[in-house]
Order: structure tokens, then sequence, then C-alpha cells
């Protein structure tokens, strides 16, 4: 089969591949690229799979963490030195348990204070801000699997494992993807 006679759906959930946020990525790529003749597992190798850190022998290749990226990036801009500070900072701090909703909030406000940084046309600190950004959710997504999360059920009966799946696969998942990623 060809590239080009997989579904919609098939070529959506590759594109959607995270190791580092989905528990099934291994099972997906065994499901579909079986059915490939090798010129087209070549192309979804090189053109998507490789793009997610996946090695030719389909192993997870960990991105660089957070710590890792300011230690090797020279930041320009004073107010993004900052922020990447305090986003390290939380992370290394390896809480054994967090409010979920005190999460989600300390996390959306990180986010939004790094996107809101006047950094102009700098390429090289727009370039910056991103690895910052990735680095981060990945190092967010480590943490997450590392702790124990304090729910209030409420209405919707959500419990830690929901809201974990939740924070992993839709929302860490949708920064990190941005356009290409479907809810």
């Amino acid at each position: 089969m060809h590239v080009y006679e997989l579904s919609e759906y098939q070529i959506y959930q590759l594109k959607s591949i995270d190791p580092a946020l989905s528990s099934n990525w291994k099972n997906i790529i065994t499901d579909i690229l079986p059915q490939l003749d090798k010129p087209s597992r070549k192309s979804v190798y090189e053109k998507i799979l490789s793009k997610r850190n996946i090695s030719p022998n389909f192993t997870y290749i960990i991105p660089d963490n957070l710590r890792s990226v300011l230690s090797t990036t020279a930041i320009g801009n004073k107010e993004l030195e900052a922020i990447a500070i305090q986003m390290l900072k939380f992370i290394e701090s390896k809480p054994i348990s967090y409010d979920a909703m005190e999460l989600a909030d300390k996390t959306e406000a990180m986010l939004d204070y790094l996107n809101r940084i006047d950094i102009g046309d700098h390429f090289l600190d727009q370039k910056n801000r991103n690895s910052i950004k990735h680095a981060f959710l990945y190092d967010l997504a480590a943490l997450i699997d590392n702790i124990d999360f304090i729910v209030n059920p409420g209405i919707r009966q959500l419990n830690a494992d929901i809201i974990k799946t939740y924070f992993k696969e839709v929302f860490i998942k949708q920064k990190i993807q941005e356009r290409n990623f479907h809810a």
C-alpha cells in the first residue's frame, strides 16, 4: 500500500504521535507501517516520525530538558531569561503532590507570560523562546507522571488519572504541536 492510500484518520494518528505524551505510540506505528510499501515507510519516517524524535528502529530519543536548553543557549532578552529561570525552578522543585487546578493556572500563566514577551524581529530570541517552551512542556509532562494530583472531583467526577491524561495528551500536546494538533 502507498502512503496516499492511508485514511485521513491513519494520517492523523501518525501526525499526532508524541512518545513523551502518548502511551500508545508504538501500537499506532506497528498497526500502520507494516501495511505500507518500503518507499512509503521511509517517507513516513522522514516526514513524520523523525520529527517526533523517533529513531529508525522506533525507539524514542528524549528531547533536551529545560536545564540543558538554558545551559547551551545564549539568551539575549533578559525578560525571556527570567521567565525561563522561573520555569526551571518550578520544574526542579519536584513536588510530591500538587493541586490540579493550581498546576493548570500556574502553567497557563507561565506560558502566557512567555508568549507575551516582546521579542520583536529577533530571530534568535524567537527560536530560543520556542526551545524554552518545548523543553518546559516536555519537563512538565515528565513531572506530571511523577506527582500525585489533588483533585476535587466536582460534578464531572474527575480523578487524578483523567487529569494527567488530559494534561499530557491534550493540553501539552496542543501547545507543542500547535496548528498540527487536531482536537
